[in-house]
């Protein structure tokens, strides 16, 4: 085997490329006066010191797909105050691990707000796959088409006394669910949110009017747009209000290109006060997430959650051995590739590199040589042997790709042949191609270590699951530097 040639050469630069949006944690908006307290305040009516004002600091941002966006573990909290600075109104919102201890305690003191709550408002059907309403459960990024929201929030209100200390003189505790539901071939989608008002004690008892409006086509949602989008509710304790709105992507052009894509980052609601007679507050509970792009050629635009990762399916009753190949590649090479299960997923590669990529596995130097075995056996079938390989030529895993799907260096290989080898061969004579091929035999003795598999496969089975890989990319809206898993059954 040639020796593999690992990262770029001395001297040669290393473009970074392009790379994907990376997702904030969200950030509670002010109209009037920002301060983070340092500590929890007691939801009991007590005396207590309230830390000082603090400016915020920015935030890490969580890494692009596969991993899920960070959160914090403490509650973030934001004031809003009166003239003179003698009565306060905050809002405290729950993410992370706080956000979990904050569900286990609710549920226990309120079961039957999970349950049969009477919704003062039309009901909007919560997805299932949300998993809403159980930290164990809950999934932000459950399918392609979907994205999901939990928010464990608290208003209160306190008053400064003259010696420096504050009483709490109310306090209302809410849960917020939202969920995007998109579509393939469409720039709309449906925006659902779902607010259980759950205790209310002190001033804050009998609850708070509020107007609810989609973050759509204001400063937070510059990308999409939306109608009718104020909903004004009373937030009174035991109340359930449900709310749907019909949003849209702008700013797409209508022919199709590559870079045709917007972000569609930080959706969901905000919320305001709508008591003229006491402190105006809001903020935006912000931790929807999308992508619209009209950049698959041939296909209409659409929108998905990029966050959530798809997967490829490849049939062994469809495909045979160009299956089986793959599902040798992922059970023995270390690359794992596609393996959703202690893998690693594969990252769609676009433009000319691909075809770089099918020249060094496949092409005329790369010393491949049709097996004149598997021709005779293949031509009762009027099929032939082709050069396949895996991970594909139009992935960033592809065994001769210098670099990985963030501009860093890989090992490669320069030519097929120092990738692991198999060949179809013939097991049975029904007739039917993936049933009579569907299997194949190792060359060799690969270590493991190898970066790539390159197969002896029957054409009509190649281009078989090639067309499977482009049906998959239209079907998920897969675009450059996309991650997605394969699975072989």
């Amino acid at each position: 085997m040639q020796e593999l040639r690992t990262g770029r050469q001395d001297g040669e630069a290393k473009p970074m490329g392009p790379q994907r949006p990376k997702r904030p944690i969200s950030v509670f908006s002010s109209h009037i006066a920002r301060c983070l307290l340092a500590s929890l305040l007691l939801l009991t009516m007590a005396s207590v010191v309230i830390p000082g004002a603090a400016a915020a600091d920015a935030k890490p941002k969580a890494p692009a797909s596969p991993e899920k966006r960070s959160t914090p573990t403490q509650p973030v909290t934001e004031c809003f105050d009166e003239t003179p600075k003698r009565h306060r109104i905050c809002v405290r919102g729950w993410s992370g691990e706080a956000a979990a201890r904050r569900a286990q305690q609710v549920r226990r003191r309120h079961p039957e707000m999970f349950r049969d709550a009477t919704r003062e408002s039309a009901a909007a059907v919560e997805p299932a796959a949300c998993g809403f309403g159980s930290p164990w459960t809950f999934d932000p990024d459950p399918e392609r088409f979907l994205s999901c929201g939990e928010l464990w929030w608290e208003l209160f209100a306190y008053e400064t006394n003259d010696d420096g200390t504050v009483e709490i003189t109310g306090s209302l505790n809410l849960n917020n669910r939202q969920w995007n539901g998109y579509g393939r071939t469409s720039t709309a989608w449906t925006h659902g949110l779902t607010i259980r008002v759950l205790e209310g004690r002190g001033t804050l008892a009998t609850g708070s009017p509020v107007v609810i409006t989609s973050l759509c086509g204001t400063a937070a949602g510059p990308n999409c747009r939306v109608a009718d989008t104020a909903r004004p509710a009373s937030l009174t304790p035991g109340s359930v209000h449900s709310f749907e709105w019909t949003e849209e992507a702008v700013g797409l052009a209508p022919e199709s290109a590559e870079g045709n894509v917007v972000g569609q980052e930080n959706l969901g609601v905000r919320l305001a006060s709508d008591d003229a007679s006491g402190t105006p507050w809001e903020f935006d509970d912000n931790e929807l997430w999308g992508r619209c792009d009209n950049a698959l050629g041939g296909q209409p635009p659409g929108c998905v959650n990029p966050y959530a990762t798809p997967t490829m399916l490849v049939e062994r009753v469809r495909y045979g051995a160009a299956a089986e190949m793959i599902a040798w590649a992922q059970q023995n090479l270390e690359g794992a590739w596609g393996v959703e299960d202690g893998g690693r997923p594969l990252h769609r590669l676009t433009g000319p590199l691909s075809e770089d990529n099918r020249e060094i596995m496949c092409g005329r130097l790369s010393g491949f040589v049709r097996d004149p075995v598997l021709d005779a056996a293949l031509s009762t079938y009027n099929d032939q042997d082709t050069c396949d390989e895996f991970p594909f030529a139009s992935t960033y895993e592809s065994g001769p790709m210098e670099e990985d799907v963030n501009g860093d260096d890989k090992p490669y290989v320069t030519t097929g042949a120092q990738c692991a080898q198999v060949t179809a061969y013939q097991t049975a004579s029904t007739g039917d191609l993936p049933t009579d091929f569907a299997r194949v035999r190792v060359s060799g003795d690969p270590t493991g270590r190898e970066l790539c598999i390159r197969g002896h496969i029957p054409g009509r089975l190649n281009s078989g699951v090639g067309g499977k890989y482009i049906a998959t990319i239209n079907e998920f809206r897969i675009l450059d530097r996309d991650a997605f898993w394969l699975t072989v059954q």
